[in-house]
């Protein structure tokens, strides 16, 4: 059962790499956005799966809980300075995961789920993904601050359920006992195959035509979340076990809370 489990795993990676280089080589220019959705498999089973299931996996950015973000790893900040928490177009000058250089998307980190903890605990483990993120070292600082929505529009949630076993006679003895959830539990085990650390894979590498590449496919998926109407995507840490972030394409739909912003010492 776990050769099924990789098989799948390595068909998503091959249609996602396919895709990835269709977008690098420039394939895909002239092409509309629903032309590359038929065109190429990765993108027609998942925009199937988003239309079908977006009540299930879609909510008010309002409903996420608290969210963070961390900067200027030991850089000197001033606790009143708002604005260098605020990506600028004209300082975007990278290729990131989801935004091209010139775009400046928004990413904070937010807890996987809200469990009612305290936010106390959920804070520590929202900074211990962003100082994962960050690349943080033992004795490393870096200025934190709180966020809160600004509208009530729409993110997706791509994160998954990692709970879920892997095993597909397990699987199914839950799809046999809750037939009411199939379609989301089939839903949540697609989203475990693609947060695949073939696919959601840390880029190190500071070259923009690596990081042009490999972020092509994510950047994509931006613009695939964007022409739906929704204002950003939830999905998950590569390199913080059960960290969640969340990409908003707009920061003018969340708000720095003032007074916020704190040094923070690893």
């Amino acid at each position: 059962m776990k050769q099924v489990v990789n098989g799948l795993s390595k068909i998503m990676i091959e249609h996602w790499d396919t895709l990835k280089e269709a977008l690098y080589s420039g394939e895909t220019e002239g092409l509309s956005l629903d032309e590359i959705i038929e065109k190429y498999t990765f993108f027609k089973v998942f925009d199937d799966l988003v239309n079908n299931m977006a009540p299930q996996f879609s909510f008010p950015i309002k409903d996420l809980g608290r969210m963070y973000r961390g900067v200027g790893v030991n850089e000197d900040i001033e606790l009143d300075f708002y604005q260098r928490m605020i990506p600028h177009p004209d300082y975007v000058e990278n290729h990131n995961r989801m935004n091209p250089p010139g775009e400046a998307f928004i990413y904070l980190g937010v807890i996987p789920v809200k469990k009612g903890k305290s936010k106390e605990i959920e804070k520590k483990f929202i900074l211990k993904t962003i100082e994962a993120e960050l690349r943080v070292k033992k004795g490393d600082s870096y200025t934190s601050a709180k966020f809160e929505s600004n509208c009530d529009k729409h993110i997706f949630d791509v994160v998954g359920d990692s709970s879920l076993p892997t095993d597909i006679y397990e699987l199914a003895e839950i799809l046999r006992k809750k037939p009411e959830e199939r379609s989301k539990i089939t839903a949540l085990f697609y989203f475990n195959l693609f947060n695949n650390d073939q696919i959601f894979k840390p880029v190190h590498s500071t070259k923009q035509d690596v990081r042009a590449r490999e972020y092509a496919p994510f950047q994509f998926l931006a613009r695939y979340f964007k022409s739906k109407g929704y204002i950003g995507i939830k999905y998950r840490s590569t390199v913080h076990r059960e960290g969640t972030n969340i990409v908003i394409f707009n920061s003018e739909n969340v708000k720095l809370v003032e007074s916020s912003m704190e040094k923070i010492v690893s």
